[in-house]
């Protein structure tokens, strides 16, 4: 069963070895890699090319014009011939045998989505804290709720799901894909095992509060199309949410 990959890139020459080193290394050899670099100005794109005379199964995507992770990310899907699709961010990266465990599940549990449990790792910092999802399976009433799922654990079968695309906003549009993939498949199942590191940086746009409160509302608002007070409503049971999560 091959997997397509794929990977937004923007001004990642920091990171972006590790993360194709770390899909490189996979036990799991069926596979291609799609790296969409969103005009980069840096050296992502001469590093990546570098990785692409290695290996014939990793494809640089160059976008003319800057649109943010949620066009890179459709422009992968669009071109994705996998069975199943899998993400990986930039600047996240895989344990060794991520694919392997993950597919091995889809395919002996017939799921059809699935994510997995993860490492934390801050920019500069050694250590990493676990991070579990509180549920095994998250269904449409879990996920408008709170999004427990992170990008670079995602899996899901496009034979079976169809391709579904994301919500082009700059934050949170892996979460609106969430929902949507939720709705056609009813859950997203949980592989309770360590198979990322996700790293957070201190650019990133998920390190804003108030930003990631504008981009929550809008999914709130803008895609489930809630009214004024049921959008507020679940955006203040999302703040405390998040808070309580983040002390857990």
């Amino acid at each position: 069963m091959k997997v397509t990959i794929i990977t937004p890139t923007y001004n990642s020459e920091k990171f972006i070895a590790n993360a194709i080193n770390s899909v490189m290394n996979q036990s799991y050899i069926n596979w291609e890699y799609l790296i969409i670099d969103d005009c980069s100005n840096d050296k992502t794109v001469l590093l990546v090319s570098e990785f692409v005379k290695k290996d014939n199964r990793i494809k640089l995507i160059q976008q003319s014009v800057n649109q943010g992770a949620a066009v890179a990310r459709n422009e992968g899907i669009k071109r994705a011939d996998g069975k199943y699709i899998a993400f990986l961010d930039s600047d996240d990266y895989w344990h060794v045998d991520k694919l392997k465990i993950q597919i091995e599940a889809m395919e002996n549990e017939n799921l059809n989505f699935t994510f997995t449990d993860y490492y934390i790792k801050y920019e500069n910092k050694n250590d990493a804290l676990r991070f579990n999802s509180p549920l095994k399976n998250v269904y449409y009433k879990d996920i408008i709720k709170f999004n427990y799922i992170a990008c670079s654990t995602v899996m899901f079968n496009q034979e079976a799901l169809g391709k579904s695309y994301m919500p082009n906003i700059r934050n949170r549009q892996d979460w609106g894909l969430w929902i949507n993939l939720v709705q056609k498949n009813k859950r997203a199942v949980n592989i309770n095992k360590y198979l990322m590191y996700y790293t957070i940086r201190k650019d990133s746009i998920s390190s804003n509060k108030f930003k990631m409160i504008k981009y929550h509302w809008y999914i709130y608002k803008s895609y489930l199309k809630f009214n004024y007070v049921k959008a507020l409503n679940y955006l203040i049971r999302n703040i405390i949410f998040h808070m309580k999560n983040k002390r857990r």
